[in-house]
């Protein structure tokens, strides 16, 4: 393939897009979990999902749930220190937490519900007393 020929495809290739692709980026558009705003400095805030998947890691840290949730939340840390210690934040590494994340983001969800529907306890039954009890009773 010559020069001219070669450009001409990798113009064509640049103009066509597949049929799925505005749904994948509005889809990766909403479900972020930092956004980036400013051009030159440019800062990094946490977008809707990433405060809920930290509200979900701080549901985990509640003395009830502490030890069910440890295994995630300890292997997320320790998976985000080997990283960034190295300095190396490639998104193929990257992609493991994100799972996790999406986990933490269910447990908040989780909390959530059963907040709000909770069920109420059961009323506890009173034991009668035991002169009222017909086993106690004397027999005739």
């Amino acid at each position: 393939m010559d020069q001219p020929a070669y450009e001409a495809l990798a113009a064509e290739q640049r103009q066509h897009k597949e049929w799925y692709e505005p749904y994948i980026f509005h889809f990766a558009q909403t479900f972020a979990w930092m956004r980036v705003e400013g051009r030159s400095p440019r800062t990094l805030h946490p977008a809707w999902f990433g405060l809920v998947a930290v509200f979900g890691f701080l549901t985990c840290l509640r003395p009830s749930r502490w030890r069910e949730t440890a295994p995630l939340y300890l292997s997320l840390l320790f998976f985000l220190g080997i990283i960034f210690s190295i300095g190396d934040s490639v998104a193929r590494y990257l992609e493991p937490v994100e799972w996790i994340g999406i986990i933490f983001v269910a447990l908040g969800f989780d909390w959530l519900l059963a907040l709000v529907w909770r069920t109420p306890a059961p009323p506890a039954e009173s034991k009668p007393s035991d002169s009222t009890s017909p086993v106690s009773a004397p027999l005739d």
